[in-house]
């Protein structure tokens, strides 16, 4: 599919060429139930008021920064199925850029299935091994303001130092508490930003508590944890201390709002915000995106975004802390609505997969077959 015509227009003041984020890792289809009235149980069927259909993983990331107006590419491999094809055509109608991205035959896409009520959620995941590192895709020279990192390739992290030249690197370090969370113990120096939720940073510190832990890994490389509805914790290079606080939002799903936080924090550090506005700027689409069902077709655009800010009264306190929004929002929102998670797909989007598909043989990514 050709990617979506957008005018991406840059902020006041702020050349949008220097917006531009490269992503590593892999891409899931999600399927989000929401609005259970009971947790299923052994022998029992509950049924749900909400379901959703979306890219899910590093794609969360990836559709959050493209909605806010970076320029995004990604390194990622993508089954040749049908549920491949469609995570493919709707990243490119998103704007991501996937000329370092492959299509890969015998393999199936890796599949996550989200049962979420408001705060809590339980995932299931379906995922073959890779046969195409996400790593080995990414291009040896990177003209770009940042490096987003997800896993898998989390586990080694040498071929960071391979690049040339290095941009700024965070890394979100969704992982499992074993041997994986001690080797990226030990490579914390290769990165510049870490993105641990709470329960990572406390597992990787070794550490009872969120602070306790931010601070401990804070003396290898600057941190921000994610603390959901309690916000998030900075350490900066410096060693200074920044607390920033969630905005209220209602909430129908929590899937990939730490993603979009980390979109929206990278987007801030890239526009050239302070610390503490970077944090609140992602506290705010991460609390945006909760209101809508799935992770990547959750994220905000600027036209959610300033309708927000046009929401919140003169004299409340959100007014001032969020009085730099005007400086860092597009000159003019030109941008469509945002696309939103459906229960299933449409035809037309099974259309678009089919016609993505006839016109990527001739010129599109390399299909690599996983025998």
């Amino acid at each position: 599919m050709e990617r979506r015509r957008r005018l991406k227009i840059s902020a006041q003041g702020s050349s949008q060429s220097e917006i531009s984020v490269h992503l590593v890792g892999t891409v899931f289809l999600d399927l989000v139930f929401t609005a259970l009235h009971a947790q299923p149980r052994a022998g029992t069927e509950v049924h749900t008021e909400g379901l959703g259909t979306s890219p899910g993983g590093v794609a969360n990331t990836a559709v959050a920064l493209s909605r806010l107006g970076a320029e995004v590419s990604l390194s990622a491999a993508f089954s040749g199925d049908a549920f491949g094809g469609y995570l493919w055509a709707r990243l490119a109608e998103e704007g991501v850029d996937l000329s370092a991205s492959r299509m890969v035959s015998n393999w199936s896409t890796p599949i996550t299935v989200s049962i979420a009520n408001g705060y809590e959620r339980a995932l299931v995941t379906h995922e073959a091994e890779t046969p195409v590192g996400a790593c080995d895709l990414v291009p040896p020279s990177l003209e770009v303001g940042a490096l987003f990192v997800a896993p898998p390739s989390r586990s080694d992290l040498a071929w960071l130092r391979t690049l040339d030249p290095r941009p700024m690197v965070y890394l979100d370090c969704g992982w499992d508490a074993d041997d994986r969370g001690r080797s990226l113990l030990a490579q914390l120096d290769r990165l510049d930003v870490l993105l641990p939720n709470e329960l990572e940073a406390k597992s990787l510190a070794g550490k009872d508590d969120l602070l306790s832990a931010a601070v401990e890994l804070g003396r290898v490389c600057s941190v921000v944890v994610k603390a959901g509805a309690q916000g998030a914790v900075a350490i900066a290079p410096s060693g200074e201390v920044v607390v920033s606080g969630a905005v209220p939002s209602p909430v129908v799903d929590t899937t990939g709002a730490g993603d979009i936080f980390d979109a929206a924090l990278i987007y801030g550090a890239l526009m050239g915000l302070r610390l503490e506005d970077q944090l609140a700027f992602a506290n705010l689409c991460a609390s945006l995106s909760v209101r809508y069902v799935g992770g990547a077709l959750a994220a905000p655009c600027w036209r959610d975004i300033m309708a927000w800010w046009e929401s919140i009264g003169v004299g409340d306190e959100l007014r001032s802390r969020y009085r730099f929004l005007p400086d860092i929002a597009p000159v003019v929102c030109l941008s469509p609505a945002c696309h939103r998670a459906h229960p299933t797909l449409s035809l037309d989007e099974l259309g678009s997969i089919v016609s993505s598909e006839r016109r990527l043989r001739p010129t599109g990514p390399e299909e690599v077959d996983h025998a």
